[in-house]
């Protein structure tokens, strides 16, 4: 039951939202994967240098980025977003108050209550972690290229080189 509500209340989020999802990211939509992601900045790199330019990159991984999404500030986004103050708490409720155990063979650990995070193998946490990073598209002024917990940042550009004047 609980799959078929997530699944109800992601697609009215992001009817109402996926226009707002900076292009830049492209996890967990229809015409993305993680390969075709990366073909554009490749190839946009690949052009560069093959044109002299200079091509700076810094990729990121987030271990465990699922987990790092903190439930207030997710709040603090969705209403600055201008979500609806009762969808914001049915979202509250979602994220607050869960609990997690493991099992491994047949051992079981105790219920812990998990403070941050998005509902791991949820039908809504890849949306809520794309709302929860948006706004990192509008705060990096060099190009961006984002999905899931991976990210480059890139820029390109000309490489200045200052001929020397040798002295025999």
């Amino acid at each position: 039951m609980d799959k078929v509500f997530e699944l109800l209340i992601s697609k009215q989020i992001t009817s109402q939202f996926e226009s707002r999802l900076s292009d830049c990211i492209t996890a967990h939509s229809k015409s993305h994967s993680c390969e075709t992601t990366l073909v554009s900045p490749v190839e946009q790199w690949k052009l560069a240098r093959d044109g002299h330019q200079c091509v700076a990159i810094l990729s990121t991984d987030m271990t465990k980025a699922f987990d790092s999404l903190h439930p207030p500030l997710m709040r603090n986004k969705l209403r600055a977003y201008g979500f609806a103050e009762n969808t914001v708490n049915l979202l509250r409720s979602y994220l607050s108050k869960r609990q997690n155990r493991i099992r491994l063979g047949s051992l079981t650990s105790s219920w812990q209550v998990v403070n941050r995070g998005c509902p791991q193998g949820s039908a809504l946490g890849p949306l809520l972690w794309n709302i929860f990073q948006n706004d990192q598209a509008y705060e990096i002024i060099l190009n961006l290229s984002m999905f899931a917990d991976g990210h480059q940042i890139y820029e390109v550009g000309r490489v200045l080189v200052r001929k020397r004047k040798v002295i025999t």
